[in-house]
C-alpha cells in the first residue's frame, strides 16, 4: 500500500501538478465562514471515519497535504492539526481493515471473538472523537 500511495502523495505535494492550488481555491467557498474549531472537527470526524475502513497510515498520507492546504486558508494552527491527527487516525480499531493491530485483534477468535472486536472498536471510536472535541481546545492553550 505504502508503494502505491507514496508517489500518489508526491503527485499531491506538487506545486508543478496544481492538485493542492485547486483544493484550497475550491474548499475556499466551503470553509470561507467556518472556523478553525469547526474545520478541525469536520475534516477529522471524516477522515476518522475513513481510517475505519481503510489502512490509518495511507489516510494520512493522501489527507495531510490537503488537510494543511485548507487549513491555511482559513489560518488553523499547522502544529495543532498535526498533534491531533497522529492521533486520531492512529486510533482506528473498528474494523480489521482499519489498521494492522486491529487485524490482529479481528483474527484471534479464541480470546475476543468478532462481536466484542466490534463493540470495542465502537468504544473506541467514540472515546476518540470525544478526545478530539476537547482536544483541539486545549491543544490551542
Amino acid at each position: 500500500m505504502f508503494a502505491t500511495v507514496a508517489p500518489l502523495s508526491a503527485a499531491i505535494n506538487n506545486p508543478d501538478c496544481g492538485i493542492l492550488t485547486f483544493v484550497s481555491e475550491s474548499m475556499t467557498g466551503i470553509l470561507g465562514g467556518m472556523s478553525p474549531y469547526l474545520f478541525m472537527i469536520v475534516l477529522f470526524v471524516i477522515s476518522s471515519v475513513i481510517t475505519q475502513f481503510a489502512n490509518n497510515a495511507v489516510i494520512m498520507m493522501v489527507i495531510g497535504p490537503i488537510m494543511f492546504s485548507a487549513g491555511a486558508v482559513i489560518d488553523a494552527n499547522p502544529l495543532v492539526m498535526t498533534v491531533i491527527a497522529s492521533f486520531v487516525l492512529n486510533v482506528a480499531f473498528m474494523t480489521p481493515a482499519a489498521s494492522g493491530p486491529a487485524a490482529m485483534a479481528f483474527s484471534n477468535q479464541e480470546w475476543i471473538g468478532t462481536k466484542n472486536a466490534y463493540l470495542h472498536g465502537a468504544i473506541i471510536f467514540c472515546i476518540n472523537i470525544l478526545a478530539l472535541v476537547v482536544g483541539i481546545p486545549i491543544a490551542e492553550m
